[in-house]
């Protein structure tokens, strides 16, 4: 299973739509404050059903989506979309693409969609942790990664502290480092 591709409109920071690819299996997300990084890995979280508000750094349904600025305004709504291959059917259905997305209204009104179609929560679960394959609690992905990251990097401050500026790990999405 590769995930190919992260699609994000209207959620948080993303008034414009974005589409982040991934070429390789092997992807890390860098950027100065205040770029959106947490933003992305909020919507990798909330997509795969999160339904923390604190985890995801806000008390309602209604702070996920764009808040508008002077210049633009405000979005009705904010969507995110995974987009994995499935040409090796990992994923228990015929299709070659797999898009697991989910939708948030003003409202606070929730959908999630499976290939554009609207399923349960309960749907999105029983997909990915069938085989293993997805995490369907999506902290499972963030503490795997933190334990990688501890792995990746030196092991003593003053090691830590003579690395170039700029230097950047890759660490696996999946699996253990």
């Amino acid at each position: 299973m590769i995930l190919k591709r992260l699609e994000i409109s209207g959620f948080k920071s993303f008034a414009k739509a974005a589409t982040l690819e991934f070429p390789a299996p092997i992807s890390s997300i860098v950027g100065p404050n205040g770029s959106g990084k947490s933003n992305v890995a909020d919507s990798i979280r909330w997509v795969l059903g999160e339904q923390s508000m604190k985890t995801l750094r806000g008390k309602k349904g209604e702070d996920l989506i764009f808040a508008g600025t002077a210049e633009v305004s405000k979005m009705g709504k904010a969507s995110v979309s995974l987009v994995f291959d499935n040409t090796k059917k990992i994923f228990p259905v015929e299709f070659d693409e797999v898009i697991i997305s989910r939708r948030v209204y003003r409202d606070g009104v929730n959908e999630y969609l499976l290939n554009g179609s609207v399923v349960r929560l309960k749907d999105i679960f029983e997909l990915t942790n069938i085989y293993s394959t997805v995490p369907w609690c999506a902290s499972k992905i963030f503490s795997s990664y933190f334990r990688g990251l501890g792995w990746a990097l030196p092991s003593t401050i003053s090691s830590r502290r003579a690395m170039p500026t700029g230097y950047c790990m890759l660490l696996p999405l999946s699996g253990n480092p």
